[in-house]
């Protein structure tokens, strides 16, 4: 959702009469909503943009802003211009996942509609009506009272179309936001009906634990009030400044409880690479303290996945270099994770991973997913079956490992010849057609020579092309 001032007279009216794909057919342009108990004015119209197709503006205003327009300006056209150049102000474009509730909201039934001169009479009521209720000491407190409502307006910003964004808090923080509102509570000489001090607690718990969701601890340890600073700090920075502390990460699609649809993501078969930034390395405990890469913060910084995904490949083995290890003598697999133990089966997808495996080995290779934080490399000695090696490992993310730690119930393999990574059952079912198309080229270059009576070192067969869906070539 973008942020942007807009006012009525911006609006090119011919724009909403010929626009294909919107036409709003409710009877009026604005529509004002009244909210009595927190004090405040939403004020919803549709605004012609030749670049997006359209956008609802929302403006969120409080009596007070709208009482200091009636004294400063006479005109109604003058009056909604100034509103809607000091409001609190969301756009939502047509094809965003916010246009749908914006257009629902504008088509709930107004408190008042349009911006005519009645409109404008109707708030100045309002407003009035409310200051004569307020007795006169209060109205002694009146920027500390305005500045509280401002902050709980703000507090129901943040939770909602805000999406946890303090970019949008009065004081740039939640930390200090709530730390203003509750200054500003006690002074207050009489309490007031839409707060107290239970709510301000709720407001500050609910949005800790929204920022909690935006910037997620990895591991198992939980990011401190430092660690929270970091994040912001990181957040509010450049690409260019936080490139190299990206790195990759692989969750197994669909086995696990992560949502990838707000996270850019690329799939490998059933597992997908996602994208974090590094906070900090709990070396004693093995856990990392990263944030999330979302969608939203690749829109922040206006880069495309492929950048991002450039940029975590070529500096995630610098942050948590691959290890490499045998088991023990009395098994034939070798571990792969990272230095760290914690979120290492992505080292398998650092730059030429599987091919230095391939070389240590003298050949393809089998690939367990133990967990998200290592993989177990089995080499394929010609005897080995994977529906067995799958088997095992379901019995073993049933009974040992975590679910949210749980990789894939699927085995891999890496063909070091054709240098593709694929299912063990892609890779069988390819073997096959190509032990099939092998056969049918002989016997048709056997009856080729039976016809001919003729053989020419010139003619070569040619390869067949090998289906490669599910697979990812390196």
């Amino acid at each position: 959702m973008s942020k942007e001032s807009f006012t009525p007279h911006d609006r090119n009216p011919e724009d909403i009469e010929t626009k294909e794909d919107f036409e709003p057919k409710t009877g009026y342009d604005d529509a004002f909503f009244i909210n009595k108990e927190n004090e405040s004015i939403t004020w919803i119209y549709f605004n012609p943009d030749s670049v997006s197709g359209g956008q609802y503006v929302t403006n969120m205003l409080s009596f007070d802003e709208i009482r200091k327009a009636t004294q400063d300006h006479k005109s109604a056209d003058d009056f909604f211009d100034y509103l809607g150049s000091i409001a609190n102000q969301t756009l939502a474009d047509v094809d965003t996942e916010w246009f749908e509730e914006a257009e629902n909201d504008f088509r709930q039934t107004p408190d008042f509609t349009n911006c005519s001169a009645e409109t404008m009479d109707k708030l100045t009521a309002l407003t009035e009506e409310r200051y004569k209720s307020i007795s006169q000491d209060k109205v002694m407190d009146g920027f500390e009272y305005r500045l509280l409502n401002r902050l709980k307006s703000d507090c129901e910003y943040f939770l909602g179309a805000g999406n946890g964004a303090e970019k949008y808090l009065w004081a740039g923080t939640v930390e200090k936001h709530i730390e203003k509102m509750r200054e500003l509570y006690n002074k207050v000489s009489e309490k007031i009906e839409w707060l107290n001090e239970q709510d301000i607690d709720n407001y500050e718990k609910q949005m800790n634990e929204y920022i909690g969701k935006v910037y997620k601890s990895e591991g198992v340890i939980n990011m401190n009030n430092e660690d929270e600073k970091m994040a912001r700090s990181i957040m509010e920075s450049d690409f260019e400044h936080i490139k190299d502390k990206l790195f990759i990460r692989v969750y197994g699609v669909g086995i696990n409880e992560e949502d990838f649809s707000s996270l850019p993501n690329t799939k490998i078969n059933n597992l997908a690479i996602t994208y974090s930034v590094l906070i900090d390395k709990v070396t004693d405990d093995s856990a990392i303290k990263s944030i999330t890469f979302t969608n939203e913060l690749l829109d922040k910084y206006g880069v495309s996945k492929e950048e991002l995904h450039k940029a975590a490949m070529e500096n995630s083995e610098k942050i948590f270099p691959a290890k490499y290890y045998k088991m023990n003598d009395l098994v034939p697999f070798k571990v792969l994770t990272n230095e760290m133990g914690c979120l290492g089966a992505a080292a398998l997808f650092y730059p030429n991973q599987m091919e230095k495996i391939a070389a240590s080995l003298g050949g393809n290779y089998f690939v367990l997913p133990s967990s998200i934080h290592e993989v177990l490399i089995l080499p394929d000695d010609g005897n080995l079956n994977y529906m067995e090696l799958e088997q095992m490992v379901k019995e073993v993310n049933e009974t040992t490992v975590d679910r949210k730690d749980q990789l894939s119930n699927n085995v891999y393999y890496y063909d070091s010849k054709e240098r593709i990574f694929s299912s063990a059952a892609e890779h069988e079912k390819r073997s096959k057609n190509i032990d099939n198309k092998s056969v049918n080229s002989k016997k048709n270059v056997d009856n080729f020579l039976d016809r001919t009576n003729k053989f020419s070192k010139d003619n070569d067969v040619s390869k067949e092309n090998i289906s490669k869906n599910n697979e990812i070539e390196f």
